[in-house]
């Protein structure tokens, strides 16, 4: 039987600003997360997965969730983890971006390009990619969306 996979989310703050990354040859953005490891735990698994997708270091990461979001795959899914799980059960974290850390702006993580938004320029956008999501019928990347915009409405 399938279950679900562990997986965390961060929202950068530097003063004011969202932190997002925009990935390299696509017209978008994406807040960092990921999948936790076997062994890890989450807050191991935020400052890992920030590390990886954008090559900076947070400070005071504390998680916003009480629970977790559960997110289910779409049945026939060709998301890569779709074949050995139910779906993400998502943890939600803030974070803010560590002063001392090299330049941001401009500065290109492991895949993607760091940007600095306002929380309505994120909710924008995410509005956006929601309303195409559903036009694809991309139902998994559609409540993502959704429950982006849900936590950027809180902040």
């Amino acid at each position: 039987m399938k279950t679900y996979r562990d997986n965390v989310e961060c929202y950068i703050f530097d003063s004011e600003k969202l932190i997002v990354g925009k990935p390299k040859g696509w017209d978008g953005y994406i807040i960092p997360g990921g999948g936790v490891e076997n062994t890890e735990s989450l807050t191991s698994a935020v400052k890992r997965e920030i590390l990886e997708e954008f090559g900076i270091e947070v400070t005071n990461i504390i998680q916003i969730s009480r629970k977790p979001t559960i997110i289910d795959y779409d049945p026939n899914s060709s998301h890569k983890h779709a074949q050995l799980y139910k779906g993400i059960r998502l943890v939600t974290f803030k974070a803010d971006y560590l002063k001392d850390n090299k330049s941001l702006y401009g500065s290109v993580g492991d895949k993607y390009i760091i940007h600095r938004i306002t929380i309505k320029e994120a909710i924008l956008f995410f509005n956006k990619h929601s309303m195409n999501m559903k036009k694809n019928k991309d139902n998994f990347n559609y409540l993502k969306a959704n429950h982006i915009i849900k936590v950027l409405e809180s902040f």
